[in-house]
């Protein structure tokens, strides 16, 4: 007998003899089966099927009688023993006419054939993607659910293979640059047949191809050749170069004049390897058969003709660039109206290396401080390391002998130190930088109509500017003038001439995706059609709180100029906001300061005073300077470093001090929060309107006036605004009759110690009554709508008329820079800040106090480049009560 074994199947052929035994009761040797119609042997065919287990099979047979048709079933359970040689059957017979039970034993001899199919592997065709790798899946199959292992049997002739045994992943990765077909062949085994399958690589390309400069600096020089790669194979063939005709026909083209003519070049081709062949390549290099003008714009043009190996087109592209300068350059001039500016001009380093300002010198016109001009005077410049690709600034003194210092030199600007001259120029003139080794010259403007060899326009606007790539061609189609400046800046504002808006800052600076000098004022949060004031704020590292800005003070001094429709973007840096981005919300627009302590400060550099000047230098992007006010948070004025006035600021000008050192502000309690809050929110919108034009009395110098609802007004500047209607003389009372027991309540309604929100600061509308202090009537009280009286002489009556009184009592009038006491009978008037504040956005001549201005003559906006330091007004110290109500005392 033979069993043919699969896994699954076993077929088992046997003839088989019966015998009986069962059905008589009786016991013994079985004896041949006789069936019920016939003695004779039966012949059984079966079939067996193997279950999970080896060693267990189930035997189901049906056996046939030959001469009859009589059906016998047979259940037999064939049992393997250990060995596969021998098996044992036991069965039983049930006869379907007579239940007779015979007893069948079998011994079988089986001979096992075992079939095994070969493992499922095909060939298959990959694609992969230009320099890049591509892993897929072997997929190979087993029927017999065999393990399978694989293994290389040739590796592939250009490209890598990684095979992952556990994943059944392979990686092709190709060569550098491969575009040649590839294939590879891998065995699949299951321990006894193995199948083979070709795995045929083709290399292809979705991706446009595109340049990639080997050396960027190699496109700033007229003598190194320009080098050019792709990140594709590229067709010789599609790059072709401008000749000898200088037409622009070439795929690869360079232009000095927007593609009008082009410079001649030639081109070489770099091997790329052992994947390319003679019609690609992967770099070039152009070499520039015509001089390129120093310091000159230049476009290097790719059209779409270039082609890359799989038949996809370069997009167009053009790069611009600038010709390295050999030499630094002047490139901007300011405009110079009066004989007493500042004149200033910019050089700009665009050699590709440090510079030292001791290497150069220049030559303009002087004027002396008697006004005398000379035609030709040789300024030196100091040692000042610049950096490539910056700029620096070279300024005139206020006048010659004046007392600048050293201390307001900075990376940006440097201030002439000269005894007896001070450069000059107005409409015209002229400026030559100078060797200072051998007197060569190293760069010449001209302007106007000066007789110097140059040439270039009068200065009618703001300055005389180069075009942001500091075009430099020696004529005169170099230079343009500007209605806006942009020292120590790049030059990105040349053609806007319009500020709709009136907030000083060009519209198209504040536009999405543009700058100001390269500053980000939009993102800053200008906007066109928007009054934007932005106040860059330092501060002193103190412990003391008053000195530094309280986030709430400052949200409280925006949300009072956004209620007259002006956006303040206050600038703190990282006081508030440590991370590197910018905060609207934090007021970090990347520029505030913590500076150094000092314990005296003011305007002018005396002895044993610092200067604002000086931290203003040092401490301020000077492109900032045209759209930026400076307010420095520092302790006091007085020279012993006490506790003194509140601030300090220009008349119409963009410098201003807080010191509110030594005035014991603290965050102790809630009450002394909010005085820390309110005071300081207080002093910034009082000195800040100083800088807007606005005096004590708004358009007059007479304080304490109660009709002058103003936080400009010392009556309200500190204890903030009287509220109309609701004890609205409480403030006067408390400094006209400070104790008296009739009149000063001591608690002020909605007092600096009180809640921050209530605290009232604003400038004033100008809606309040004259008060005329010969014929007062108490019953108006601050003369505006709603009103509950005024006891102005404090007998305790709100009367009507009472006749001639001093109401505000001495007053002190800041005149000439000093301090005047005053008192006289006066008619009292309100006055409209925010109207007065409007006016300041209009336009003023630079120089101007802005006290006088007509209505009808277009002027030019104050020039705070040429004209940095206006006339100030300081600050009287508080009175010994204002403190102790500070202390709640």
């Amino acid at each position: 007998m033979d069993i043919y074994k699969k896994k699954s199947l076993v077929t088992l052929i046997s003839s088989l003899t019966l015998f009986a035994c069962g059905g008589s009761g009786e016991s013994g040797t079985p004896t041949p089966l006789t069936t019920p119609e016939a003695e004779t042997s039966l012949e059984l065919t079966s079939t067996l099927i193997a279950p999970e287990a080896e060693n267990s099979l189930e035997l189901t047979s049906t056996l046939i009688t030959p001469e009859a048709e009589t059906s016998l079933a047979l259940t037999s359970t064939l049992i393997a023993p250990e060995a596969e040689n021998s098996l044992e059957l036991t069965s039983t017979l049930i006869t379907p006419e007579a239940e007779t039970s015979l007893a069948l034993t079998s011994t079988l001899t089986p001979v096992i054939k075992i079939y095994n199919e070969a493992p499922t592997f095909n060939d298959r065709s990959v694609s992969v993607n230009f320099n890049q790798p591509a892993s897929f899946f072997l997929n190979a199959t087993d029927t017999n659910h065999d393990h399978l292992s694989y293994r290389m049997i040739q590796q592939a002739a250009f490209g890598s293979i990684a095979l992952n045994m556990m994943t059944e992943e392979v990686t092709y990765t190709p060569s550098d640059d491969q575009v040649i077909s590839d294939f590879f062949i891998i065995q699949v085994s299951d321990g006894e047949i193995s199948t083979d399958a070709r795995f045929d690589i083709t290399i292809t390309d979705s991706i446009a191809p595109k340049i990639q400069l080997l050396d960027q600096s190699n496109l700033f020089s007229t003598t190194v050749p320009i080098q050019i790669s792709f990140d594709d194979l590229i067709k010789n063939s599609s790059i072709t170069v401008n000749g000898d005709n200088n037409d622009c026909s070439g795929s690869i083209q360079l232009s000095h004049d927007n593609f009008l003519s082009c410079v001649k070049l030639q081109k070489y081709t770099t091997p790329i390897g052992k994947t390319a062949t003679d019609d690609y390549i992967k770099s070039i290099t152009l070499l520039i058969n015509s001089p390129l003008q120093n310091n000159s714009m230049y476009q290097l043009k790719f059209n779409e003709q270039i082609e890359n190996y799989h038949g996809l087109y370069l997009e167009r592209i053009i790069l611009n660039y600038q010709m390295i300068m050999t030499t630094p350059i002047i490139n901007e001039i300011s405009a110079s109206a009066y004989s007493n500016s500042r004149r200033w001009f910019e050089i700009y380093n665009g050699t590709g290396k440090t510079i030292n300002l001791s290497d150069y010198n220049f030559i303009s016109k002087g004027i002396n401080a008697t006004g005398n001009i000379i035609e030709n005077h040789n300024f030196s410049l100091p040692a000042q390391l610049i950096d490539s690709d910056s700029y620096v600034i070279i300024q005139a003194q206020e006048s010659p002998n004046s007392s600048q210092t050293s201390a307001q030199n900075s990376k940006q600007l440097i201030v002439i130190d000269d005894p007896d001259y001070a450069p000059y120029w107005s409409g015209q003139g002229y400026i030559e930088l100078i060797n200072s080794v051998d007197q060569s010259s190293v760069d010449l403007v001209r302007f106007g109509s000066d007789t110097q060899i140059s040439s270039a326009p009068l200065i009618t606007g703001k300055s005389l500017v180069r075009s942001i790539t500091h075009q430099d061609s020696g004529n005169g189609s170099d230079w343009t003038t500007t209605h806006f400046s942009t020292p120590a800046g790049i030059n990105d504002v040349n053609d806007c001439i319009r500020d709709d808006d009136n907030d000083g800052i060009p519209d198209c600076s504040e536009l999405k995706n543009s700058t100001f000098a390269g500053l980000p004022l939009y993102q800053w949060g200008a906007r066109s059609n928007q009054k934007d004031i932005f106040i860059e704020v330092d501060y002193m590292k103190s412990n003391d709180l008053g000195i530094t800005p309280q986030k709430e003070a400052l949200q409280k001094v925006k949300e009072a100029f956004s209620n007259r429709g002006y956006s303040v973007h206050f600038d703190t840096g990282t006081l508030y906001h440590p991370g590197a981005d910018i905060s609207h919300d934090d007021f970090d627009l990347s520029g505030g300061n913590s500076v150094p302590f000092t314990k005296t400060i003011n305007f002018a550099k005396e002895a044993g005073v610092s200067s604002l000047v000086d931290y203003k230098s040092q401490h301020m992007d000077l492109r900032r300077r045209q759209i930026f006010f400076y307010m420095l948070f520092a302790s006091s004025q007085n020279i012993d470093g006490e506790a003194g006035s509140s601030g300090l600021a220009e008349m119409n000008g963009n410098d201003s001090i807080i010191s509110l050192g030594k005035w014991g502000l603290n965050k102790d309690t809630i009450e002394n929060n909010n005085a820390l809050i309110n005071i300081q929110a207080a002093t910034i919108m009082h000195e800040f309107g100083h800088n807007l034009g606005l005096l004590h009395g708004g358009d007059d110098g007479i304080n304490f006036k109660p009709n002058y609802l103003s936080v400009m007004n010392y009556l309200y500047q500190l204890d903030g605004l009287a509220s109309p209607g609701n004890n609205e003389g409480d403030r006067y009372y408390g400094h006209r009759f400070s104790g008296s027991a009739v009149c000063d309540q001591q608690s002020l309604i909605n007092g600096p110690r009180n809640n921050v929100e209530h605290f009232l600061i604003d400038y004033s509308n100008g809606t309040g009554s004259t008060l005329d202090e010969t014929q007062i009537d108490e019953s108006k009280g601050l003369g505006r709508t709603f009103t509950s009286g005024i006891d102005f002489n404090c007998n305790g009556i709100i009367e009507g008329k009472i006749g001639v009184l001093e109401i505000n009592g001495p007053t002190w009038v800041f005149e000439n820079e000093t301090w005047l006491e005053k008192e006289v009978v006066s008619t009292m008037h309100d006055h409209n800040d925010w109207e007065k504040v409007s006016l300041k956005f209009q336009d003023h001549w630079p120089g101007n106090a802005g006290q006088s201005r007509s209505a009808i003559v277009t002027q030019k906006k104050i020039d705070f480049m040429l004209i940095d330091t206006q006339k100030f007004i300081a600050e009287k110290t508080p009175s010994d009560a204002f403190f102790k109500r500070l202390q709640g005392e």
